[in-house]
């Protein structure tokens, strides 16, 4: 019997080419629904989002109150979990908006169309909302509506609706606009903000340094913010609203009266002085102009350094800050140009002199021979220690007639050269490096310890470098302090050039306070240190090491260098070295060749085993080079002091 076997059949091409059509028709079906249902869900999930938030802002309105600010409004969203400048909704293209008025959030789509909340209409004022920007793209993009600066915002600072700066510092804002009459919201946080928009009214939130209000419509300018100064133009109407600030109005014109919610007296015209004057006086200081009636007033070291800004004319300052004043970390050296009255405050734990100098603004203090330059109502508790020339008071007094009244100084002062006032007077700003100037003390008392390392301990100036015309006058006042040094204790000037003396207390003093010559002989209140010559190093780039006396615990380090001829020997480095193992050995100071204006050298300190001066007024070394090691006990006193000469001083 044969089989016959059937042979299978396969798929014709036609049947091939129908198969994979309907799998392909299947297959885009199929993403087609699938991406559908996923974008379906992120706007599911966007919405359920905006839906929380709202939620959630309108339980605290009606606890607290509506949010003033954008930034008012993400703290409350952030309390519940929501960071809106670090979000942004899945649906493709679509951002988030707060509607001000209303107090809600709104997702938008790419085309602008309210996604959710659904019975919210496309926004046509704007102005009323905020989206959140961080770049200057944008800001364009947006910048018909008020913006919220996300944090490191990096674009434009001019606006034409509301901004609120965030966390960001930006130096100036200016807002304008020409459109329709809109109200909008501003604020910052510091820096100047400039408002020039005829048809708007503004509501300013947060602080700043500096507002200037030069157009606004009819309704106002509402100030809810803390600022120091705003400068408005004539005509304008502000409104100072409770809680907010300002420590001076400039009005450009003499009517003051849409100026309102403030204290009269913080209006200012021309009438009271210049508008630089005034602002300064608010930014500045606590208030004030810089006149003798209107001293500017100085509340805190801030203030206190901003007196160095003021050297273009003689100008009043008052401390109306705490009488008790620690001023230990007061670190800034300011110069005085003008009147500081101290207003009967101490300022305690002082580590360097209240002032670097007083000064007229130059070098020439025969430029003003006719004001008298004033520190007065002043005590000072002084902690204070430097290897150079160190006092209490003033380091230099560089004008032609200095008064001292109602100034008390007690404490620690130490320094190569030390007084309880005035290091240099106006002779160190004069080419014989003499003067006929006059420092006179009314009323001041010093029951300071001077402790003097390098030269004179003296009670009241370390060198007034005066001419024979040169004079010192005492009314009144009195040291009655502890003196040490290594060359001398003298009652009113050390090194003394010249000059007269008038002490109206003379008669009692001398014999017993002092003598004929002004030298210190009070009984038990002055010493002379204890003062040794050391030994060099054997070579250059050696450290230098003392075996340490008994009682000492550290000792201070310190390279003096007079860089010329007639120059005072200075510190150019110092460093505080331990006790171990009963010796003292230098880490930072070596044996150095010391050199002025050596070649291709632009910077004064160490280069390898150089130390470098640079000093373009001298062209080779004086005669006095030393470093100088004095060492302390465990109570802070002097033990000794070792000076070691250098013979390597080259050009």
């Amino acid at each position: 019997m044969k089989i016959f076997k059937k042979m299978k059949k396969g798929f014709t091409l036609v049947e091939l080419v129908v198969v994979i059509a309907v799998i392909a028709i299947l297959a885009a079906t199929s993403v087609g629904i699938y991406f559908g249902v996923t974008e379906s869900a992120k706007k599911s999930n966007d919405q359920t989002v905006t839906n929380q938030m709202n939620k959630a802002l309108l339980l605290d309105e009606t606890l607290n109150g509506k949010p003033s600010t954008p930034t008012d409004m993400l703290a409350v969203l952030e309390e519940n979990g929501f960071d809106v400048t670090q979000m942004t909704p899945y649906s493709d293209g679509s951002y988030y908006l707060w509607n001000s008025i209303d107090n809600r959030m709104l997702l938008l789509d790419s085309n602008g169309e309210v996604m959710f909340p659904a019975e919210d209409k496309k926004p046509t004022n704007k102005y009323e909302y905020f989206a959140f920007i961080s770049t200057e793209e944008e800001r364009e993009t947006f910048k018909d509506y008020s913006l919220y600066l996300k944090n490191n915002y990096s674009g434009s600072t001019e606006f034409y609706a509301g901004v609120d700066v965030g966390n960001n510092y930006l130096e100036e804002i200016k807002y304008s606009s020409d459109s329709n009459t809109q109200t909008s919201i501003i604020r910052t946080t510091a820096g100047k903000l400039i408002v020039d928009a005829a048809e708007d009214t503004v509501n300013h939130y947060g602080s700043g340094d500096e507002v200037y209000v030069k157009n606004v419509s009819s309704d106002t300018f509402n100030l809810y913010a803390n600022i120091g100064y705003m400068q408005v133009s004539a005509g304008e109407h502000v409104v100072v609203k409770e809680g907010a600030s300002v420590n001076a109005i400039y009005s450009e014109g003499s009517d003051t009266s849409k100026i309102e919610g403030v204290d009269s007296s913080l209006i200012k015209t021309s009438a009271d002085g210049s508008s630089e004057d005034i602002k300064s006086g608010a930014t500045d200081f606590a208030g004030g102009v810089g006149t003798e009636t209107s001293p500017y007033l100085v509340k805190n070291e801030r203030h206190f350094n901003n007196i160095n800004k003021k050297s273009d004319r003689y100008t009043y300052f008052k401390w109306v800050g705490e009488n008790e004043v620690d001023a230990s970390e007061w670190r800034e050296s300011v110069k005085l140009c003008g009147s500081f009255d101290g207003n009967n405050a101490t300022f305690s734990s002082l580590k360097k002199p209240l002032f670097k100098e007083v000064w007229n603004g130059t070098n020439d203090p025969a430029s003003d021979l006719n004001n008298v330059y004033t520190i007065s109502n002043v005590n000072i508790i002084a902690q204070n220690s430097a290897s150079g020339w160190n006092t209490g008071i003033a380091y230099g007094a560089y004008v032609h007639s200095l008064l001292l009244e109602n100034v008390n100084v007690s404490g620690y002062i130490e320094g190569g050269n030390a007084s309880s006032y005035i290091c240099f007077g106006a002779g160190n700003r004069v080419d014989s490096y003499q003067y006929a100037g006059t420092i006179t003390f009314k009323n001041c008392n010093s029951n300071a310890t001077l402790v003097a390392t390098n030269g004179y301990a003296t009670g009241f100036i370390a060198h007034a470098m005066f001419t024979k015309e040169g004079k010192i006058v005492l009314t009144n006042s009195n040291f009655d302090g502890v003196l040490s040094s290594t060359s001398g204790c003298r009652y009113v000037n050390g090194n003394y050039y010249g000059g007269i003396i008038e002490d109206d207390q003379k008669a009692t003093k001398l014999g017993t306070i002092y003598d004929e010559n002004y030298n210190y002989v009070a009984k038990g209140k002055f010493s002379k240190l204890d003062v040794t010559k050391g030994n060099l190093p054997e070579n250059i780039g050696d450290a230098f090491e003392l075996t340490a006396k008994e009682n000492t615990v550290k000792a201070t380090f310190s390279l003096f260098v007079s860089p010329g001829p007639g120059c005072f020997t200075s510190s150019y480095l110092s460093e505080e070295i331990n006790v171990i193992d009963g010796k003292l050995t230098s880490s930072l100071i070596r044996r150095f060749d010391v050199r002025v204006n050596a070649s291709g050298v632009t910077e004064t300190g160490i280069h390898g085993n150089n130390f470098d001066i640079v000093n373009p007024e001298f062209n080779k070394l004086d005669a006095s080079t030393v470093v100088k090691v004095v060492e302390y006990d465990g109570n802070n006193a002097i033990v000794r002091i070792t000076n070691i000469d250098f013979n390597d001083k080259t050009i």
